[in-house]
């Protein structure tokens, strides 16, 4: 295997023309992407007027919300609540806010241009690295490596969800972690495989209720018990300030907490998936095509907000309940007894008798919501990967078989984690400081995507471009001030 450091690559102006160009009427079909491809086969579609109609177009952030409200959530959200109790309250709450504009843009480039978001940082300049007959540029390289970490993270929440039924008050420790984890991996394959978007939807909708609804009613019922939270705890909370016992923890958080690194590449993936570029349809300068991808671009941020309040009000609940219960008890949130310790949230005001079990399905709702969708994603993003790097041109029926192949190799290579690695909230870890560090990148290429591939019509408005640098920014602030303090430099 030969590898060479080369220049970024260019597309040739029959395939890129103008900056946003699909080019669909030039390329053939094996070198068309993938948003190409469903483009050209479906005839435009004019976005709806009303709020109900644009409502029911809405999707994709459901699904990432499933992601988002998982690991990151029950364990490092908790765990970060047990740390630092409410200190961190105003963090979470810009980590989830903040993030929405990166996310909007890159969805906005994907839905008006065309192309994937492994193409988008196709086009980034900068070096890249060959591998016999593909390509990787350093962003998609490093997407590689995120995606690696993402890989272990995942394995811990998989192992997570076996551990719910090693909780004593559901009396089925007698049976192997390694056997419930591959129980839960054959039902993500079994899923996946026999179903397409549609059937990723409602799965994700119907988890995302229920660990939302059960974390909500522990958090309510918590305020009827001395541990209730106080007008000055939310002061202490929302006024910034960052205590140095939960530094690291709170870096993970921005990380994996609202959009996170992996979930800002998954979702333009689902608005392709969705519909929205193949409604849009081809780019033809014409005011109707304007006029459409404007429509299409304000359905995607209406889900991009929706999504949002979601999970913010998910996050929001698990950190309150991990600062109000767990740290004012001095518990901890580590491999040993996790879900033991985690059960508190929801035992101080539902009893020793509900509250483990409203707990276990609240648990296994959210963990196995994230791990089903994570499968779901990844599959799709790898299989644009192999087409994009080069490494084998697929056309569309090609493409379909591989999501399917690795829609079983993938809960299959968790498994693997499980049984050789086994420590959960270890694993969650390294995936939630993976996402934390390649946030400012994904930023940069955000930022060099709106300037300078995104058409000025279609381009978002001066106050939404500066909440987008401050998004960028503050990635970037807390990713450099993180590498310094572990220098021993701040």
């Amino acid at each position: 295997m030969q590898c060479a450091w080369l220049p970024s690559r260019r597309r040739s102006s029959a395939s890129s023309g103008s900056p946003i160009s699909h080019g669909v009427d030039l390329a053939p079909d094996r070198d068309r992407s993938w948003a190409e491809t469903l483009i050209v086969q479906h005839v435009p579609l004019d976005p709806p007027t009303t709020l109900v109609a644009r409502l029911r177009e809405i999707g994709p952030g459901i699904i990432i919300s499933g992601s988002i409200v998982g690991s990151g959530e029950l364990i490092v959200t908790t765990r970060l609540g047990a740390e630092a109790g409410f200190a961190l309250l105003w963090l979470i709450l810009f980590s989830c806010v903040i993030k929405v504009f990166l996310q909007i843009e890159l969805g906005r480039y994907v839905v008006s241009s065309g192309h994937t978001v492994l193409e988008a940082f196709d086009r980034v300049p900068g070096p890249g690295l060959r591998i016999g007959q593909g390509r990787l540029n350093w962003l998609n390289l490093l997407w590689l490596v995120m995606t690696v970490c993402a890989a272990l993270q995942v394995g811990g929440i998989l192992l997570g969800l076996a551990l719910v039924f090693e909780m004593p008050v559901l009396g089925l420790g007698g049976i192997p972690s390694g056997v419930w984890s591959l129980g839960f991996a054959l039902l993500s394959i079994a899923l996946l495989v026999s179903g397409r978007y549609r059937l990723v939807e409602n799965t994700t909708i119907a988890m995302v209720c229920l660990f939302t609804l059960s974390t909500l009613v522990a958090a309510a019922v918590v305020q009827t018990t001395p541990a209730a939270i106080t007008g000055n705890d939310l002061v202490q909370g929302l006024t910034p300030s960052i205590p140095p016992d939960g530094l690291l923890t709170a870096f993970a958080v921005l990380g994996i907490t609202g959009v996170g690194a992996n979930e800002l590449v998954m979702y333009p993936y689902w608005c392709l998936e969705k519909g929205y570029a193949r409604h849009v349809g081809p780019a033809d300068d014409s005011p109707q095509w304007r006029e459409r991808a404007l429509g299409w671009i304000g359905i995607m941020q209406l889900d991009a907000w929706v999504a949002c309040l979601v999970y913010t009000v998910g996050t929001v609940a698990f950190y309150l309940l991990g600062a109000t219960v767990l740290h004012r008890r001095g518990l901890k949130v580590d491999d040993d007894a996790l879900h033991t310790s985690l059960s508190q949230i929801y035992t101080t005001g539902l009893g020793d008798t509900l509250g483990p079990w409203t707990y276990a399905a609240g648990a296994l709702a959210v963990l196995f919501s994230t791990y089903f969708v994570w499968a779901a994603s990844s599959a799709r993003i790898v299989t644009d990967a192999v087409h994009v790097f080069g490494f084998r041109r697929l056309d569309d029926h090609a493409k379909q078989r591989v999501i399917r192949l690795l829609c079983v190799a993938l809960p299959l290579f968790t498994w693997l984690v499980v049984l050789l690695i086994g420590k959960p909230v270890g694993l969650v870890f390294v995936g939630a400081i993976a996402q934390a560090a390649m946030l400012p990148f994904l930023a940069l290429a955000v930022c060099m995507l709106r300037y300078r591939a995104t058409r000025p019509e279609l381009a978002p408005r001066s106050p939404i471009d500066l909440f987008l640098w401050i998004a960028a920014l503050s990635t970037g602030g807390i990713c450099v001030f993180q590498v310094l303090s572990a220098c021993g430099l701040a």
